[in-house]
C-alpha cells in the first residue's frame, strides 16, 4: 500500500515539473533565437528483489515505482525566421551560434541575433553584452552599420570586423545560462562555422504553442488523477490501521 504512495508521489512531481518546464517555454514564444526545453519521463529506477542462495544470486522479481522525470533536454532545433527589416537583425540559416561576452569578460553562445550599437559604439545584444568579432569586440561607432550575409560588418562602407560564429558538436556539453545564453563545458569542442545569415531577418522560438499548451492541458489531467489516487491510498492506509484486526 505504501508503495502505492510512492507511485502516486512521484506522478505528481513528475507532472508538476513538467508543468513549469512547458510553461516556462510558452513565455518565451516570443524571445528571438529561445530553444525549448522537453521534461524525458523515464521508467523509476526498479527496486530489485534477490533471494541468496549458497554462493548464487537469484532474482525472484522486481517492484516499480511509476514514472518520474529522468531529465529536462533542451531542443536545438532551428525556430522560423521571420523578417522584421531591421538592418541590425541576423538569423543564422543553419547550425551555429554568436560569441557574446558579458561585463565580466566571460563568453557565451547565443541564437538572438537582434543586435544593436550601444552607446560607446560597440555591437551589442538586447542585454547588452559585446558581439564578438573574428578579433574581438566589433566596434563601428555612431556610423551606418551594414552587416553582410558572410558576417562582414561595415560601418560607413569601411569594414569592421567579421561576426564570429561557432557550433559545439556535442550539444550536450551546452547549459543555459539566463537571458538566452549558453555557457560551453571546459572540454567541449568549439568550432569556428561560416553559415550564410540571413539580414533583416530573427529566428524565432522553437516552440510550438498549439502543441505546448495540449502537453500543459495533458500534465495537468495527469497530475489531477495522480492526486486522486493518492488520496484513495491514503483512505485505504487509514482503514486498515483502524480496522484490520479489529475484535468484533
Amino acid at each position: 500500500m505504501l508503495r502505492g504512495l510512492y507511485a502516486a508521489n512521484t506522478a505528481m512531481v513528475s507532472q508538476q515539473l513538467r508543468e513549469t518546464v512547458i510553461s516556462q517555454n510558452l513565455a518565451n514564444i516570443n524571445t528571438p533565437g529561445y530553444k525549448a526545453d522537453r521534461a524525458a519521463l523515464q521508467s523509476f529506477p526498479e527496486v530489485l528483489l534477490w533471494r541468496l542462495s549458497g554462493y548464487q544470486r537469484e532474482p525472484v522479481g522486481s517492484a516499480g515505482f511509476g514514472a518520474a522525470v529522468g531529465a529536462v533536454e533542451t531542443d536545438y532545433s532551428s525556430g522560423p525566421l521571420q523578417y522584421t527589416g531591421r538592418p541590425l537583425d541576423v538569423a543564422i540559416a543553419g547550425e551555429g551560434y554568436f560569441v557574446v561576452q558579458d561585463a565580466k569578460g566571460e563568453t557565451f553562445l547565443s541564437r538572438n541575433g537582434a543586435l544593436a550599437v550601444n552607446a560607446d559604439g560597440y555591437l551589442v545584444t538586447e542585454q547588452g553584452h559585446l558581439v564578438l568579432g573574428e578579433g574581438g569586440p566589433v566596434q563601428v561607432g555612431g556610423a551606418e552599420v551594414v552587416i553582410r550575409e558572410d558576417g562582414t560588418v561595415l560601418a560607413d562602407g569601411v569594414e569592421s570586423g567579421r561576426l564570429l560564429l561557432v557550433d559545439v558538436p556535442d550539444r550536450q556539453a551546452l547549459r543555459k545560462a539566463g537571458e538566452n545564453l549558453f555557457r560551453v563545458g571546459n572540454q567541449a569542442e568549439v568550432t569556428t562555422v561560416q553559415p550564410p545569415l540571413k539580414v533583416g531577418y530573427l529566428e524565432q522560438a522553437n516552440v510550438d504553442p498549439v502543441q505546448s499548451l495540449v502537453d500543459l492541458l495533458a500534465a495537468f489531467r495527469a497530475y489531477e488523477a495522480a492526486q486522486r489516487v493518492l488520496r484513495a491510498q491514503d483512505e485505504l492506509l487509514g482503514r486498515a490501521a483502524s480496522e484490520v484486526g479489529t475484535l468484533r
